[in-house]
């Protein structure tokens, strides 16, 4: 017959062995994570989750949706790319477009 294994009974010695074991440096990143480029001697605050990438520019956030927007050239991606930045620049050429691939359109 063979043995029967209950969960609790082979998952208690792991545990304890995990809770043993060394822990690594607090300014290493677990194995497989990214971690991004920062300054040489940027350290976190003590007591904080370490130090965010400064952001990203926004303006060429917008003005690489428009270009994908071009790419697609449909009358939906125009009107998409408008419904998210109507006060931007690009969404008068957005509409514009729109309206001229609305017009070339038999309907």
């Amino acid at each position: 017959m063979p043995p029967v294994y209950r969960a609790g009974l082979l998952a208690a010695p792991l545990i304890a062995c995990l809770g043993s074991a060394p822990s690594a440096a607090k300014d290493e990143a677990p194995q497989g994570t990214q971690v991004p480029a920062l300054p040489s001697g940027t350290k976190a605050p003590p007591g904080t989750g370490g130090i965010m990438a400064p952001p990203g520019d926004a303006e060429e956030a917008i003005r690489s949706e428009f270009r994908t927007m071009e790419k697609r050239g449909t009358r939906d991606a125009y009107l998409l790319f408008v419904q998210r930045h109507p006060q931007h620049p690009l969404a008068q050429e957005a509409s514009r477009r729109a309206a001229a691939l609305a017009r070339a359109t038999p309907g």
